[in-house]
């Protein structure tokens, strides 16, 4: 639900002896509930140090992409990430494929992953992967943090636009918090 409301400022102006208040309305601004601003799965969502508010199309939903669609995109995922196993640390290794299909069944991440939106050569969010590949950097799942090997690795060619997304978190919380907690009790 959204209103509209008028923001009023008290300016505080001092002068030689008195201090004046001068009460100044400033154009009418739109309220929106918080609700709107807590994941990407809203068509607004928070982004942004400073906080700005930005559009973004609403993401397709995983029960509207038919079973064997899924199962298709979740198999190129797998093989996709498959090509990092040598750069998987000793402890993962048993663990690596069975971790990813956990990932790949949370729901916040089920939710974004199987949409590429405006990418180009892919059925899945190749950036979103890289995000999720950076966060098992930072926990240790694989061993070689270097960006420009582990694109290379991935796309055979290292000056390719997924190297920026290896070293970003996921814009959505939810999903790093989530993925991070998962590989913590896989971990164990």
């Amino acid at each position: 639900m959204l209103s509209v409301v008028p923001i009023v400022f008290v300016v505080l102006k001092t002068s030689s002896s008195k201090a004046h208040r001068a009460i100044r309305v400033i154009r009418p601004i739109r309220v929106l509930p918080l609700s709107a601003f807590k994941s990407n799965h809203s068509p607004l969502f928070w982004r942004g140090a400073g906080g700005e508010a930005f559009s973004q199309k609403p993401t397709t939903a995983i029960q509207e992409l038919p079973d064997a669609e899924r199962e298709q995109r979740k198999a190129a995922i797998l093989q996709y990430v498959a090509k990092l196993a040598r750069y998987v640390s000793k402890d993962w290794k048993n663990r690596y494929d069975t971790l990813w299909k956990n990932i790949l069944s949370l729901p916040e991440v089920e939710a974004e992953v199987y949409n590429p939106g405006r990418q180009k050569g892919t059925t899945f969010n190749r950036k979103l992967i890289a995000n999720i590949l950076y966060i098992m950097c930072t926990e240790n799942v694989i061993k070689d943090k270097n960006a420009t090997t582990l694109t290379e690795a991935l796309e055979a060619n290292k000056e390719h636009s997924v190297r920026s997304q290896l070293g970003q978190y996921p814009l959505d919380c939810d999903i790093r918090q989530k993925v991070t907690q998962l590989i913590a009790s896989v971990g164990r």
